[in-house]
C-alpha cells in the first residue's frame, strides 16, 4: 500500500509564498491531506482539522481582500502575524459552513509586514484569489456603549480619490472621501445588536472594506457607570430611574450576577449610599427600585 505525502505548506514554516503585488490566484488542493503541527493554533471559532499555510508580504498598505469560490464543504481562513507558529498574533478569520458559498475576507494590512494565511476544511473546486486594494479603515470593537463615540475611519494609499461608505444594519452611516485619511465620530444611541460595514467603489464594483458584528451595551452596563436614581412619588425611600436591559451584558467575575445568566444594568442608590443592580421585562422602562 501507498503512502500520499501530505503537502510541504502543511507546515507553518514551508508556507507557499504569494506575490507581494496581490491581485493573484492560488492553489489549495491536498487540505483534505493536511494536518496540524505542535502549537499550531486553533483558529476562528476553535475550528479543527488541518491546514494548508501561505504567506503574503504587501508591498504598500491597504486591505487585502481574500476569496474561496465555491467551496465543498465548512472552510475556515485564519490571518495572522509573527514568525512563531506557537506565537501567532490573529489579525482576521471567517468560516463559511455550507457547500457552494463563497468565503470572502478583507484584512487591513500595512506595507511590508508578513501575513500568514491558515485555510482549514475542504479541497477547493476552484483557486482562491488575493487582491491589494490601496484603501483601510480602523477596526471597530464588537462591544460598544451607548453614548461612547467610535471613530469611522478611512485611509488611501497612493491611489485615486473614492468614497468609503460605512452602513450600520445595512442604513447609511457615514460617507468618507479619505484624503489622504477621513474620519467620521459616530455615538450609538440604542442598545441591541449591529452590524457595520465599510464598502468602496472601485471600476464600478462595490468591495467590502471591514465588516464585523456586535453589541451596543447599555450606558449602565457596569457598575462604575451606574445610573443616579432620583426620588419616586408617593414611595417613602423608593428610588426611580429611567433605563432598559436592551443590549445588556452580565459579568461573569461579579459574585452577586445573577444566576439565571440574564444582563444586568446598574443604579446608584443615594439613600442609603450605596450601588444596587435591577432586573426588568424586556422593553420595560423605567425601572423602580423600592
Amino acid at each position: 500500500m501507498g503512502i500520499i505525502a501530505s503537502p510541504a505548506h502543511d507546515r507553518f514554516e514551508n508556507a507557499v509564498v504569494l506575490a507581494s503585488e496581490g491581485n493573484t490566484a492560488w492553489d489549495w488542493m491536498g487540505l483534505s491531506l493536511a494536518g496540524r503541527q505542535p502549537g499550531e493554533p486553533f483558529h476562528i471559532n476553535g475550528a479543527l482539522g488541518g491546514s494548508l499555510w501561505f504567506r503574503w508580504t504587501p508591498t504598500t498598505s491597504g486591505t487585502g481582500r481574500i476569496r474561496l469560490p465555491a467551496i465543498a464543504g465548512s472552510t475556515t481562513v485564519a490571518v495572522y502575524t509573527g514568525s512563531d507558529v506557537g506565537a501567532l498574533q490573529f489579525v482576521a478569520g471567517k468560516t463559511v459552513p455550507n457547500p457552494g458559498e463563497f468565503l470572502e475576507l478583507p484584512i487591513p494590512v500595512t506595507g511590508g509586514v508578513a501575513y500568514s494565511i491558515a485555510v482549514l476544511g475542504a479541497d477547493p473546486g476552484q483557486p482562491a484569489s488575493l487582491d491589494s486594494i490601496p484603501f483601510r479603515v480602523d477596526p471597530v470593537a464588537a462591544e460598544l456603549r451607548v453614548g461612547s463615540p467610535v471613530n469611522l475611519t478611512a485611509s488611501r494609499f497612493g491611489a485615486p480619490a473614492a468614497e468609503v461608505t460605512w452602513t450600520l444594519n445595512g442604513e447609511p452611516l457615514a460617507t468618507l472621501s479619505p484624503d489622504p485619511n477621513s474620519t467620521f465620530v459616530w455615538s450609538p444611541t440604542e442598545p441591541g445588536p449591529f452590524t457595520i460595514r465599510a464598502t468602496i467603489l472601485l471600476e464600478g464594483t462595490a468591495l467590502i472594506l471591514y465588516e464585523t458584528a456586535g453589541w451596543v451595551r447599555p450606558p449602565n452596563d457596569h457598575p462604575v457607570n451606574a445610573t443616579t436614581t432620583v426620588p419616586m412619588d408617593s414611595v417613602p425611600a423608593g428610588r426611580i430611574a429611567a433605563g432598559t436591559l436592551k443590549g445588556a451584558s452580565r459579568d461573569l467575575d461579579e459574585s452577586s450576577a445573577f444566576t439565571n445568566g440574564s444582563g444586568t444594568v446598574w443604579f446608584e442608590w443615594t439613600t442609603p449610599p450605596g450601588v444596587v443592580r435591577a432586573r426588568q421585562a424586556p422593553g420595560e422602562s423605567p425601572v423602580r427600585l423600592v
